[in-house]
């Protein structure tokens, strides 16, 4: 049975009531309470508010807008350090109950975590299909290197018997 089409400004106003209920559901987490009631005992204890985390963050964490991409194994400990900064952000942020959304690693393990809670065996199925498709990719390009060696190993035998045979016909 075919599922009836939905209106631009229907399926707007339902993808907002989802991202409020999400929302909701993000608050009344058990992690997000116990991440801000131990942030609301450190402010507490030693006045630090979320003015002065973020000063801090500015100063002492900063990621650069532009972060380094990896192209080079030169670039890895810039790359690195960035997404440990971003990482580190991120956990403040999320402790002071604010968005991250800094570290590339966190986006990634919230984009692939919520497809796989939502639609599990899609998901798995997509994962699957990926890898059968890298495997089929590998084998090609294995299969191309081993003829390329075969075909230099007889090259290489072919002018050492023309060689050989030079050498005994003096």
């Amino acid at each position: 049975m075919p599922t009836p089409k939905v209106g631009p400004k229907k399926a707007a106003t339902e993808a907002k009531k989802t991202a409020l209920v999400a929302k909701d559901k993000l608050k009344n987490n058990a992690v997000t309470k116990a991440a801000g009631d131990i942030f609301t005992k450190i402010k507490t204890k030693t006045g630090v508010d979320n003015k002065k985390v973020d000063a801090w963050q500015e100063k002492w964490l900063a990621v650069p807008k532009n972060r380094t991409k990896y192209e080079h194994l030169k670039d890895v400990p810039m790359v690195m350090g960035e997404e440990l900064f971003a990482m580190t952000n991120d956990i403040i942020n999320f402790v002071q109950r604010e968005e991250g959304g800094q570290s590339h690693v966190f986006k990634k393990l919230k984009e692939e975590g919520g497809a796989f809670l939502h639609h599990p065996i899609e998901y798995l199925q997509k994962r699957g299909e990926a890898a059968k498709k890298k495997a089929g990719e590998a084998k090609e390009m294995a299969q191309k290197k081993v003829g390329e060696a075969k075909k230099m190993t007889e090259k290489k035998a072919a002018a050492k018997t023309k060689t050989a045979a030079k050498k005994t016909s003096k």
